[in-house]
């Protein structure tokens, strides 16, 4: 998946390669799917629940995220601002829909998942709300987006910690451990989420 369309320019390079994609709407709101069966095969109605979560408890986690209390470091899980905010896990419809809406997203439980650095999502508060699905599977796929990129090897840098990475409206700069300084039009950080929590100081200005 690409989050939010064209203003991402990991879709830009997707789409000058010629990649396929599918848009999905909204992201991975449950209630974009129509039809959810049970274990045993029977369709079952799951829109109440999933709108519920999506719009009520939602809306008031996104507000316990952005109360002064939370930005100023008092941090809960994303679990305990659901929890606070009505949801709980009924039956294995609502844990479906838990985990399609939470755990997917976040790749770890939401109990373990900050709500500071969540909500709202940075990635579609700066590009767009929707997602679009890779489709393209010829020759590669989605590693196209490596493989067929102009790459002067002289600008690879392999085994070098970062100690910084700034970055304005104009561009970034990424600062190395050994004091070498990389500057660039978009930085692409894959390091998991628990990571950019315990090291706030990696990105300046830090994540809201």
């Amino acid at each position: 998946w690409i989050q939010g369309g064209h203003p991402n320019p990991i879709f830009q390079a997707a789409s000058k390669l010629g990649l396929q994609t599918i848009i999905e709407p909204g992201g991975n709101r449950p209630g974009l799917y129509s039809e959810a069966y049970d274990g045993n095969g029977h369709f079952v109605q799951h829109q109440n629940r999933s709108q519920f979560l999506e719009n009520e408890v939602e809306f008031c986690a996104w507000e316990f995220a952005t109360s002064p209390s939370v930005r100023a470091g008092a941090d809960m899980s994303v679990r305990q601002a659901y929890k606070q905010c009505g949801w709980e896990i009924d039956n294995e419809i609502d844990a479906a829909i838990d985990f399609l809406w939470l755990q997917s997203e976040y790749a770890l439980p939401a109990g373990r998942a900050s709500l500071l650095h969540n909500i709202p999502d940075q990635s579609y508060e700066q590009y767009a709300p929707d997602d679009f699905f890779v489709v393209d599977q010829h020759p590669r796929g989605f590693a196209r987006l490596v493989d067929d990129l102009p790459v002067d090897a002289s600008k690879v840098v392999l085994n070098a910690a970062v100690s910084q990475i700034q970055y304005d409206s104009f561009g970034s700069l990424v600062m190395l451990a050994n004091g070498t300084q990389l500057e660039a039009d978009a930085v692409v950080v894959t390091v998991p989420v628990g990571v950019l929590q315990q090291h706030t100081d990696l990105l300046n200005p830090p994540l809201a």
